[in-house]
């Protein structure tokens, strides 16, 4: 037993040193336009993505084992990133802090890094598999496409771009907004006017709490999903909802009625204004009421 003991430890003494040297510290700069394109790729892990006012990009972070290299190059302004796996077949994952110039069009793809993307003021695009994303401040469009990750979009000024399978959609501002779930929940709890909104679920939830612009436009369709409109009270805007076997509560105006003698659809059409808010589901509830 004292052998065998000893034979573990001078094994762990072993294997210590290569454990410990299993992260790689990475640090790279290169120059970058102003408003050029930067292109991320990391498979796992997580990648934190900031703007600032340099025309350069700074890339700093961990390398773990299964990841060969880190590629950081430069071509005409235009700068491309990758933590490079490698062909060990071991699942490798890096820990990566990218500053771009904040108004650089960025594009991230990744499989199940965890993503948080601040500070910028150009498009983002992102592509992930299951990896969370994240996305703070201003960008002039965001679009992200995921299968089971969820996807948090705050102060967004422009067009917001967001489908998924089943990972939970948040988007907290934006303007013109677009979202597509099949399993997922879309909660859209904007503190700005909307003043376009397509958001389609199959057996996900809705809610939809926003104001809208004068003029403004707000779909939203449910198969088994629930969906839940709150407006601000003095909301000026034209409600078309229907219904083929699920509930609607209105608590703005008038109920629903049936749409026919022999079918179990209902149908709600009220209101007045220049908005216009278009709802509807099969057998998903619907639930109008004041924010």
């Amino acid at each position: 037993m004292r052998r065998c003991w000893r034979a573990s430890a001078a094994l762990l003494a072993v294997l210590a040193p290569l454990a410990a040297g299993a992260q790689t510290e990475v640090e790279r700069r290169v120059p970058a336009r102003a408003e050029g394109t930067v292109e991320i790729v990391n498979v796992a892990g997580s990648l934190v993505v900031s703007g600032w006012d340099r025309e350069e990009v700074e890339v700093t972070g961990t390398l773990g084992r299964g990841i060969d290299a880190l590629v950081v190059r430069a071509v005409r302004g235009e700068v491309k990133v990758e933590a490079e796996p490698g062909r060990s077949g071991h699942q490798g994952s890096a820990h990566l802090e990218v500053r771009v110039p904040h108004r650089s069009r960025v594009a991230v793809e990744t499989v199940s890094a965890e993503v948080l993307v601040a500070g910028l003021e150009g498009e983002l695009d992102v592509e992930s598999i299951s990896g969370p994303v994240e996305v703070e401040g201003d960008p002039s469009a965001v679009a992200v496409e995921t299968v089971s990750g969820d996807v948090t979009v705050r102060r967004a000024r422009g067009r917001v771009a967001v489908e998924t399978v089943n990972g939970r959609i948040t988007i907290e501002g934006g303007r013109d907004l677009r979202a597509q779930s099949v399993s997922g929940a879309i909660v859209v709890d904007g503190a700005g006017e909307v003043e376009r909104a397509e958001l389609g679920v199959v057996s996900g939830r809705i809610l939809f709490a926003a104001a809208l612009a004068r003029g403004a436009e707000a779909r939203l369709s449910s198969h088994s999903g629930a969906v839940e409109v709150a407006l601000p009270g003095a909301s000026a805007a034209r409600f078309d909802v229907s219904s083929f076997s699920g509930r609607i509560t209105n608590e703005l105006g008038p109920p629903a009625e049936k749409a026919g003698r022999f079918t179990p659809e209902h149908k709600l059409v009220f209101g007045s204004g220049d908005a216009r808010v278009h709802v509807e589901t099969f057998s998903g509830s619907v639930t109008l009421r004041k924010r």
